[in-house]
């Protein structure tokens, strides 16, 4: 192969070497139109060659392109430029978990140890799930970036070179032996227990700082797989605590069916063991799922005490209680064992599947749009609800005992791009997947970087979609028409079904200037819309439109040209679903053309991220003493301008202190923005944001506390602060930068009936709760009844912005 840097494979320049192993070669490369950092893997050209190889590697491609997980890699593209096949990843900065292993030399921090196993088997999880094995789990297929934050890499490229052998075409063995389950070391069948036993190596890793069983030849450590039973961990490492040495050991056990059932399940006990050791640490911090990309399909959460069934992962369900204390079994003899070994290979053959792995997406196929007959739009614009009344100034008042969680859920953090199409040319659509179909009454054409659909019928919808299914996403396109007379286009989502059957939301615009929001629930049409017609200012009836929609469960929000126009909540259809654009006429148009020039799905919270906010209603950097805050002093709290911030100071334990902007009162959603940092008292304590102000008695508080915990509260009828999300409790998150002096930027979203939170670009917690609409915006302190007091909050650049 020869040296790439300077060429450019596609659409993206490469420009430095990123990694080398045995199957490819990685590169650092530059992606201008999307103006992104890339991983690019090019495949060496006796494999690109392998017609076979080939086959097997793109079936695997699109099944491992599927998982859209916080913990495991994304992959942007496939592609081939002459002989030369390549795949493009996002490009992770960090280090792989081989180099961290290697930096200490020793044993991983227990707490440290199991936060990166319950990430990998919240990934792992994800994956068998979906009917998805890894079958070659190590530390140089893990990523580690600067925040702990853990990414499994190469899902699907060890069973593309395995095939239906054990060998490759160079004579080497498909995986690495020091992690290799007895199964796939005897070349039998696996499944997804056989990953759990390579997790199971990887766990014994850490908490010692040797692997179970190490020789000279790959023959002789596959041998002691099959054969041997490994050191007990705490004969390498006596401060592991017994419980957790049963884990470990119940993960390696020869039989898969002595093992957990799940990956999830490994975690939990892993968790629960240690939860006793790591408790009488005076840095102890719960074990917490770190932040990542968004995982669509979170676990079922069951009520209290009540044990989920069998048949599911118990990744973050009720407590598991760990396996009795270890006994090794009795020598076993090898007489009769039925297993594969490859020998006389040295190590050096043995051929390391990635150096920093990753498996592509290869996006083939089409998948059909059928015309479908439109609902009519023409609805009556909604009135907007009443200005409530302007409200007084908050004061103090005690506050009641917030309980915190002792464990936390993934929560979600930066994600990526995860398609884009500028419509550049037919073939280059249909190269991403989309099948442009055209009828009698709907017809597809390309010019000057812009897809035309055009529909020739009365009350009809001509729509198409690339390849691939999203459960939460953000997508946004840019669409314009170009008939004249009556036109409606814009985003079909969360399709689902065939034929007559299908189900799916639309949203769009119309050249009335009117925007809404319908669904089609197995072949039937809704009435009432989720959004009846309604017209808004944002909308440019004939001009270019920016359209977005957030779809995160059932709560779906929806954008034109950036302003936040509606979120709603409708659990009709949820689940994955493919997503794709439209165009339609209604009862009195017989035809209509739209022109669109780009589509982009982004991660849930990649989105959330950066969207959210509409026309900004009200702006303060406290620089001006008299901008109309409450200033005031008490024998428990302060409020006062200082030093171009907002400074409140909670005094004693047990109050809350927060102030309000003189005479500010907003009807509907507001998004508010906030910096925010504790500058004294201590870190176990609450500041945050207030929206939806009925009075000093009922209003919401979306909070954090510079130890890294977050939640929404509210505050009802004078009865003290309540936890509205998660369980109750105020969970942790990796999203709240901790400490004294550090700032947190801090978003509340606080719409009709539901309110999101959101800490320095990550979505950490949201509810559904319509008990309080519009209303005053304020800032909060808060010290808890055990803290002390002594709270001290510096709040800027305080920006409200309208949810139209």
């Amino acid at each position: 192969m020869d040296n790439l840097i300077g060429k450019t494979l596609g659409q993206y320049q490469i420009l430095e070497l990123a990694g080398k192993g045995g199957m490819a070669v990685v590169y650092k490369a530059f992606q201008p139109s999307l103006n992104r950092y890339v991983a690019l893997k090019v495949l060496p050209d006796y494999l690109a060659q392998d017609d076979q190889f080939v086959l097997r590697f793109e079936h695997e491609a699109r099944a491992a392109a599927a998982l859209r997980h916080s913990n495991i890699m994304v992959i942007y593209d496939v592609g081939l430029e002459g002989n030369t096949h390549y795949i493009a990843a996002e490009y992770l900065e960090g280090h792989t978990l081989s180099q961290v292993i290697a930096e200490l030399r020793g044993p991983l921090p227990l707490q440290r140890t199991v936060n990166t196993m319950s990430q990998l088997a919240s990934a792992l999880d994800f994956a068998h799930q979906r009917g998805l094995v890894h079958r070659d789990i190590k530390p140089s297929n893990v990523f580690v970036d600067a925040d702990d934050h853990v990414t499994l890499m190469d899902f699907g490229i060890a069973k593309a070179l395995q095939g239906g052998a054990q060998m490759t075409r160079t004579g080497t063995m498909v995986g690495t032996p020091e992690y290799m389950s007895p199964e796939q070391a005897e070349g039998k069948q696996i499944d997804q227990r056989s990953d759990i036993y390579s997790l199971g190596v990887m766990l014994y890793q850490l908490l010692t700082g040797r692997v179970p069983f190490a020789a000279e030849t790959p023959t002789a450590i596959l041998l002691a797989h099959v054969m041997q039973t490994p050191m007990l961990p705490r004969q390498l490492n006596a401060a592991i605590p017994p419980a957790v040495e049963s884990v470990v050991m119940r993960s390696l056990a020869k039989r898969p069916q002595d093992r957990f059932a799940s990956a999830g399940e490994l975690a939990q006990a892993l968790a629960q063991a240690a939860s006793g050791a790591l408790a009488q640490s005076p840095a102890y911090i719960p074990p917490t799922v770190v932040p990542g990309r968004p995982t669509p399909t979170p676990p079922p959460v069951y009520a209290p005490g009540t044990p989920p069934p069998t048949s599911q992962p118990v990744y973050g369900q009720p407590p598991y209680t760990p396996p009795p204390a270890y006994t090794p079994p009795p020598g076993k003899s090898g007489g009769g064992a039925n297993w594969l070994l490859w020998g006389g290979m040295g190590l050096a053959a043995v051929a390391l599947v990635c150096v920093l792995g990753f498996v592509g997406l290869y996006v083939i196929g089409k998948s059909a749009g059928t015309p479908t007959p439109t609902k009519s739009v023409a609805r009556a614009t909604a009135t907007s609800a009443s200005q409530p009344a302007t409200r007084s100034a908050l004061a103090p008042t005690a506050t009641k005992s917030v309980a915190r969680a002792t464990a936390t859920p993934a929560s979600v953090s930066s994600g990526s791009v995860l398609f884009t199409d500028n419509f550049s040319s037919q073939k280059a659509s249909e190269d991403k997947g989309w099948s442009f179909e055209a009828g009698d009454n709907v017809d597809y054409t390309w010019s000057a970087n812009k897809l035309t659909i055009s529909v020739k019928k009365t009350q009809w919808l001509g729509w198409d979609t690339p390849d691939g299914t999203y459960d939460n996403f953000g997508v946004e396109i840019e669409a314009q028409p170009t008939s004249s007379g009556y036109a409606e286009y814009g985003i079909i989502f969360r399709i689902t079904g065939s034929g007559d059957t299908r189900s799916y939301y639309v949203f769009g615009v119309n050249t009335s200037g009117k925007y809404f929001l319908q669904k089609r629930v197995e072949g039937k049409w809704a009435d009432p819309d989720p959004i009846s017609a309604t017209a808004s200012q944002a909308i440019k009836p004939n001009g270019k439109n920016t359209l977005r929609v957030l779809a995160q469960g059932a709560t779906i929000s929806l954008y034109v040209n950036g302003s936040l126009v509606k979120t709603v909540s409708d659990d009709s259809i949820t689940g994955g679903g493919k997503v794709g654009v439209y165009a339609g006429t209604d009862k009195n148009t017989a035809s209509a053309q739209v022109a669109f020039s780009r589509m982009t799905i982004l991660t849930a919270e990649k989105a959330q991220a950066e969207w959210g906010v509409g026309a900004v209603l009200f702006k303060d950097d406290f620089s001006d003493p008299g901008s109309g805050w409450s200033v005031k002093e008490t024998d428990n709290t302060a409020k006062a301008y200082k030093d171009g911030k907002y400074v409140i100071t909670v005094k004693s334990a047990g109050y809350t202190g927060w102030g309000t902007v003189a005479d500010k009162t907003f009807d509907g959603g507001v998004v508010i923005d906030v910096d925010a940092t504790l500058t004294d008292g201590p870190t176990d304590n609450d500041l945050g944001i207030i929206c939806h102000h009925q009075d000093d008695d009922n209003f919401y508080y979306l909070s954090i506390s510079s130890d890294g915990y977050a939640g929404i509260q509210k505050e009802s009828g004078g009865s003290g602060l309540t936890t509205l999300s998660g369980d109750g409790k105020m969970h942790s998150s990796l999203a709240v930068k901790k400490g004294k002096g550090v700032a947190n930027h801090i978003r509340a979203i606080c719409d009709v009936g539901v309110l999101t939170l959101v800490v320095n670009g990550t979505q950490v917690a949201q509810v559904q709760d319509a008990d309080f609409e519009g209303g005053g915006v304020g800032l909060a302190a808060t010290a808890y009844k055990d803290s002390g007091g002594g709270v001290v909050l510096n709040f800027d650049n305080f920006v409200v912005s309208k949810i139209q």
